[in-house]
């Protein structure tokens, strides 16, 4: 059995889900703005510092809820859910998710975020987080981690992963253990490995087309424009003969853009290439390190300051 973790804040979703609460909380008139974001910046420092005591950071997260019904709590989580949440699912993050459950795997969302914020979150992506990810003797986990504080208050995600790597049998994890000499087994049939082979000869055809299809788009960047061209023209002032207008058009405008549109292109494809290798996560983008927000500052600085 495979395992696949899942980063939930600001991969899944693109946002944190514990800011979000917060907010949602503070909009409802729950929490008072000022005092809320004072104590949070302390935390925020400790935890950067890497002196945070959970136990009081989670006392103070959760104190609001504490003396709110039940059905209270299930109203506000499902309108979080609606206006705070829906909004910022990565499409992406989603699929790949359905995807890895589809075939099977065992699948498992680690967050810091309490229970009764992640657990909804995760069953939006089809991830059931059941008992088994809770301390024993919590009871009702959702309810339960709105109205206690201290050890028992805390999500431990990593029991899921450890609890189930524990009831796999011992031959199982040595027969699935890469370099132990045991059999391969070939791909369940319906499953994403097996349909990935099932097109290799397809997939191989791909990078020819593409790169023919280089030379083809920019041959019609430079045959259409606004002016109208015959191929006897275009052909004279590719070669540098014929018409001066003709070729100027070609030479000044035309080919220039066409190449400067390919080249813009073709890195932009390169940077998001890199940054996904780099940061070993398929769904990362700009969003995630901030380059797009850099990239239209500095342009509104650009623009602003001449």
């Amino acid at each position: 059995m495979e395992l696949a973790l899942f980063d939930l804040d600001n991969t899944l979703l693109s946002g944190d889900s514990d800011y979000e609460w917060a907010q949602f909380l503070v909009e409802r008139g729950v929490l008072e703005r000022a005092e809320y974001e004072t104590k949070n910046d302390r935390f925020l420092l400790q935890y950067k510092a890497g002196r945070l005591d959970i136990h009081e950071f989670l006392e103070f997260q959760l104190a609001p809820l504490a003396h709110t019904p039940r059905e209270k709590l299930d109203e506000w989580h499902g309108e979080f859910m609606r206006t705070r949440i829906a909004p910022i699912i990565r499409a992406k993050g989603k699929e790949l998710v359905r995807r890895h459950l589809r075939d099977n795997h065992l699948c498992a969302i680690v967050t810091s975020t309490n229970a009764f914020i992640a657990a909804p979150i995760a069953r939006a992506f089809g991830v059931d987080l059941g008992n088994a990810q809770f301390p024993s003797g919590q009871g009702d986990a959702a309810c339960g981690m709105a109205r206690r504080s201290g050890a028992h208050a805390r999500v431990v995600f990593r029991q899921l992963v450890l609890q189930r790597l524990a009831e796999r049998p011992a031959a199982a994890r040595a027969r699935d253990a890469p370099g132990r000499g045991g059999p391969r087994r070939n791909p369940a049939p319906g499953s994403e490995r097996a349909r990935l082979a099932g097109h290799q000869p397809g997939m191989k055809i791909v990078p020819v087309f593409v790169v023919a299809l280089v030379p083809a788009s920019l041959a019609l960047a430079v045959a259409f424009g606004s002016v109208d061209l015959g191929p006897g023209q275009l052909a004279d002032a590719l070669l540098g003969r014929g018409d001066e207008i003709a070729r100027e058009i070609v030479w000044s405008v035309r080919a220039p853009r066409a190449l400067a549109g390919f080249a813009c292109g073709g890195l932009l494809a390169l940077a998001g290439a890199l940054l996904q290798v780099l940061l070993r996560n398929p769904l990362a983008d700009p969003a995630i390190l901030g380059v797009s927000g850099g990239a239209a500052a500095g342009a509104l600085a650009a623009m602003l300051l001449g």
